[in-house]
């Protein structure tokens, strides 16, 4: 099965002009003895979800069909989501989706954060 760390907790730093830089691990890589342990992860997906309530809003998906080797990943965010609409200002938590080698579908959310109006 696919282990619960496979997929690590966001971080988040939100710029002055909006953007928000993202950085997650995904995927895990370690040593058990001699075997090299590996799990890669596919599907990887990223939501903005409001902290008073509301639908999670996509940020998008990484759209590559094929698995993503273990490291940690950079995503720069602007304010626009997938729909191409602004995000309104408020309260976020950020949430990372991926699925592992067997299907099993892998969340993992941020503390939430302060997303202020975006310039430009």
């Amino acid at each position: 099965g696919t282990p619960a760390d496979a997929l690590g907790r966001p971080r988040v730093r939100v710029t002055q002009s909006g953007l928000a830089e993202v950085r997650v691990r995904v995927g895990r890589l370690g040593r058990d003895g001699d075997r090299v342990d590996a799990v890669s992860l596919h599907d990887v997906g990223l939501w903005l979800v409001p902290v008073a309530g509301g639908d999670p809003q996509a940020m998008g998906t990484t759209k590559q069909a094929a698995d993503w080797p273990a490291a940690e990943y950079r995503f720069l965010l602007a304010r626009r989501l997938a729909d191409g609409k602004v995000a309104p200002e408020g309260r976020y938590r950020l949430r990372v989706t991926a699925t592992g080698p067997d299907g099993a579908t892998l969340s993992r959310e941020r503390a939430p954060f302060a997303l202020g109006p975006a310039n430009g």
